[in-house]
């Protein structure tokens, strides 16, 4: 007799039904799966929030604010 042995499955014990243990196993893979998936989403978007924060102006320079982009050319010097 031989004992088949499935996807990452303990062998099967005489006597012994997996039912919803391996019900048990499979939701909590899935959930840690599903845990992996969304963090490193949102740590990838944190990362990307970071970056365009430093790009946004007055940091770390002073910002002049709008009326100097419109002041002329000549008054800048």
């Amino acid at each position: 007799m031989s004992v088949i042995q499935t996807a990452g499955l303990p062998e099967r014990q005489p006597g012994h039904t997996w039912g919803a243990e391996i019900v048990r196993q499979r939701a909590c893979d899935e959930s840690v799966a599903g845990f992996e998936r969304a963090y490193g989403l949102t740590f990838y978007a944190a990362i990307l929030a970071l970056v365009l924060g430093t790009l946004l102006p007055g940091w770390p320079f002073a910002w002049a604010g709008r009326r100097a982009a419109d002041a002329p050319a000549s008054a800048a010097h």
